[in-house]
């Protein structure tokens, strides 16, 4: 009877645990979805201010950056965190640039603030977000964009252990919520270190700097 309770236990544990790797193939595996061709990074950008005249500068906080401004209005956000400045011809809006500082996305999610992601998507616990992040050596947004040109396509099945599975959905998925559509991401050098966002009406220059991300959208 003792030996026929055992089979019993070891074959409900058994059932269990296949119940367990099936239900994480079906969330982890079966739903993971590819939506952005556009994680490639190609070639660096440099940045040297020095080539560049004194006069010429336009400064936001503490960066620099080359005044190609002359034509456009400037407009100042209320709060001060968040700078326009535009060009408008026959009162359409023709070309804009847009400059503020945010919190970097890895502190975002650190952080476990989920305004600025779709509400579908129910996000780990940060514990769990710092692990992983810790394990692949990701510090800033640059690490994580790097990290997203080199796994972005990496798959997994059946026979991976649950927390690998766990972890490519997860990424993944930041990846979807973080990058949009891209043509191709370009990595910046030099006097400042970031990231260029290319697509095909939008460029988006991210500096990184003091923990921060600058940001200069042209439009």
């Amino acid at each position: 009877m003792r030996k026929r309770a055992w089979v019993t236990i070891i074959i409900l544990i058994v059932l269990f645990a296949v119940g367990y790797k099936v239900c994480a193939y079906l969330a982890y595996v079966k739903n993971l979805q590819f939506e952005n061709k556009g994680i490639v990074i190609s070639d660096n950008y440099t940045i040297k201010t020095n080539e560049i005249d004194e006069n010429d500068y336009l400064v936001f906080d503490n960066i620099k950056m080359k005044n190609v401004f002359d034509e456009y209005t400037k407009y100042e956000d209320e709060t001060n965190t968040l700078k326009y400045i535009q060009r408008f011809d026959d009162n359409q809006l023709n070309k804009a640039i847009y400059v503020g500082a945010d919190s970097q996305y890895v502190d975002i999610l650190l952080n476990n603030k989920l305004e600025v992601f779709s509400m579908h998507f129910t996000i780990e616990d940060p514990k769990y977000i710092k692990k992983v992040f810790d394990k692949n050596n990701i510090k800033n947004d640059i690490d994580l964009v790097k990290y997203f040109a080199k796994h972005y396509n990496d798959k997994t099945n059946f026979f991976n252990t649950i927390s690998k599975q766990k972890e490519v959905y997860f990424m993944n998925t930041i990846a979807n919520l973080i990058v949009p559509s891209l043509n191709n991401i370009n990595l910046i050098d030099g006097d400042y270190e970031g990231y260029v966002f290319n697509s095909n009406s939008v460029k988006e220059i991210s500096i990184i700097k003091d923990n921060k991300k600058y940001y200069f959208t042209f439009i």
